[in-house]
């Protein structure tokens, strides 16, 4: 809706009107007025969760790329999951001919889906946990989950580029990214690095998925992180003189260089000239910004989506309250045992 300048006229009725139709245009216009910022944060960029970077740390407002957008919560409920299994090496498959590689890193992603996996191995730790503070306290300490850690945290890629097709290689930690693609854009092939786990909802049509995690990674001592930014608090810090901030500074240079290395390597192209991200970014674009309102992408949330995630021996979707619930359902059982039986004997008399 495009909003025409009313000239101001003095009568109380008029006046009112006008009012009226501002206040009409500006909720249907989602886009702020001001710029959006971007910051630096310990090692890199960090952006808010409403804004969307682009190569070269270039800023949009997510709502000038998409409409209809909508937070990924537990009323979104997914159609169907399906399971990836990860490789145990860090090849990748031969790379499609003419394709246009991007790289989207990020550390951090503050919001959270509502899906939440988690390992025996987590729920045996948990479990020791829970009795040893049970033993110490006297009385049930309540619950012994990590909501922050097993959630998935929502990352999104806009893909506008439809002039070849796309190798997107997607790094975080516990990332569901969400594809969203405009008309006639073709995706070969989406690689996901990552720890603890990684997933993709809305995989376009005839992509293929190949998952590096753990094993993976470590089989080529690959930490996949971006160089730290001149402006970030550590580099900062560093040039100030600050030992500790030097020695993270020379580990992080180490693992970049490693992993540039890699890089080039698996997918024939520079990482640095081809990536998008930094310590805190939720939403990337590739290609241009949608030139009009009409031209923005379609937002597909979870709501019937298929859901590919990195394989896991609990899955949870729903509240906190019911991850809490579910999770405890299974290491109580294990905790029980580890007390001889009877959790109740740890009370204190």
């Amino acid at each position: 809706m495009e909003c025409p300048f009313r000239p101001f006229r003095s009568t109380t009725l008029s006046t009112l009107l006008m009012a009226v139709t501002v206040a009409a245009c500006s909720s249907d216009d989602p886009i702020p007025k001001h710029a959006p910022e971007i910051r630096h944060g310990q090692f890199g960029v960090s952006i808010k969760e409403d804004v969307a970077l682009a190569h070269g740390e270039r800023v949009f407002w997510r709502a000038a790329i998409t409409n209809g957008f909508v937070s990924l919560k537990e009323s979104e409920q997914p159609g169907k999951i399906s399971w990836i299994v990860p490789v145990t090496n860090c090849s990748v498959p031969p790379m499609p001919a003419g394709a246009r590689v991007t790289h989207v890193s990020t550390e951090s992603i503050f919001d959270k889906t509502p899906i939440f996996t988690f390992n025996q191995n987590q729920v045996t730790e948990r479990a020791q946990r829970y009795v040893q503070r049970w033993r110490a306290e006297g009385r049930d300490p309540g619950w012994e989950t990590d909501a922050g850690g097993d959630a998935f945290k929502p990352g999104h890629v806009f893909v506008t580029d439809a002039s070849k097709p796309h190798v997107l290689v997607l790094y975080g930690t516990k990332v569901l990214w969400n594809i969203v693609t405009a008309p006639g854009v073709k995706i070969d092939l989406i690689v996901l690095l990552s720890r603890n786990g990684a997933g993709v909802a809305n995989l376009p049509q005839g992509t293929k998925l190949h998952a590096i995690s753990n094993a993976g990674l470590d089989s080529c001592r690959l930490w996949p992180i971006l160089p730290v930014t001149t402006q970030s608090g550590t580099a900062e810090r560093a040039a100030e003189g600050d030992s500790s901030a030097r020695q993270a500074l020379a580990s992080r240079r180490q693992a970049f260089n490693t992993f540039a290395d890699w890089f080039r390597t698996s997918f024939g192209v520079s990482m640095l000239e081809n990536s998008i991200g930094g310590e805190r970014v939720a939403n990337a674009l590739i290609g241009p910004v949608p030139a009009n309102p009409a031209a923005r992408l379609p937002y597909k949330g979870l709501k019937g989506a298929e859901i590919h995630l990195t394989r896991a021996d609990h899955f949870v979707f729903g509240s906190i309250q019911t991850y809490r619930t579910k999770s405890m359902e299974v290491i109580e059982p294990v905790a029980r045992r580890l007390a001889g039986g009877d959790l109740n004997s740890l009370n204190k008399k």
